[in-house]
């Protein structure tokens, strides 16, 4: 037998690695769609730098003082003509800010822990008004205990509360009953309980100058955006 040279062996090899390589890259590549997700990686845009807008574009909300107002088909509060008292010992009516726009709430003197953030947030609401809004702006709390609260122990709690504005009215209506439809004419609840105090739901109503409500925002520390945009905008 003639042994192969080292030429002849040269070619076998050769040609036994080709055979090999076309058996290892006979299997065709998976196609895009079978590429495990994991193996793709897509390049995401830089983090803007503190202070920098965002590159991609954002909706941004519409201006709250410029949305157009709405008027208001609900009935007057001020259909109900109820005598009410205020902190400064005058007789007046439910209508005594008739012409000017009016954010009125429900409230009671002795009140531990609601009622004082109730008056927080309306005067929050007071600080944000633009000067010749707040000018024109009232602000009407009348009691759930007309009974409890006297003149005196309604003036009390305005100085409590830093409150010596003409603009404020704490008041409270001639009885249980007024007290009632008023209530019920604002949506509002309320219940007495042992110990003198009340249970009771909180409501904020913005009212237009001829006592129709505008706007409304039901429960403590809420947002008055709405509220402020629809003052801003009423003619």
């Amino acid at each position: 037998m003639t042994t192969p040279n080292r030429f002849q062996l040269l070619i076998v090899g050769v040609l036994c690695v080709g055979t090999l390589g076309v058996q290892a890259c006979g299997k065709e590549a998976p196609p895009p769609s079978e590429i495990p997700t994991a193996a793709v990686v897509t390049a995401e845009p830089p983090a803007p730098e503190v202070g920098e807008a965002p590159s991609a574009p954002i909706e941004e909300a519409p201006t709250p003082t410029t949305q157009p107002f709405v008027p208001s088909t609900k009935p007057s509060i001020y259909d109900l003509d109820l005598d009410l008292e205020t902190q400064a010992d005058e007789k007046v009516k439910l209508n005594l800010n008739v012409g000017k726009p009016v954010v009125i709430s429900m409230f009671y003197a002795s009140c531990p822990a609601v009622c004082p953030t109730l008056i927080r947030d309306l005067k929050k609401i007071d600080e944000a008004l633009a000067p010749n809004i707040r000018a024109q702006t009232q602000f009407l709390l009348v009691t759930f205990d007309p009974v409890a609260d006297t003149p005196e122990k309604l003036r009390k709690l305005a100085e409590d509360h830093g409150i010596t504005d003409p603009r404020w009215t704490f008041a409270r209506a001639n009885d249980d009953d007024a007290t009632r439809e008023l209530s019920t004419s604002l949506g509002i609840r309320y219940r007495a309980v042992e110990d003198g105090h009340f249970n009771h739901s909180t409501m904020i109503t913005l009212l237009d100058r001829a006592g129709r409500p505008l706007a409304r925002i039901d429960g403590l520390n809420q947002d008055a955006t709405a509220l402020l945009a629809t003052l801003a905008a009423a003619p």
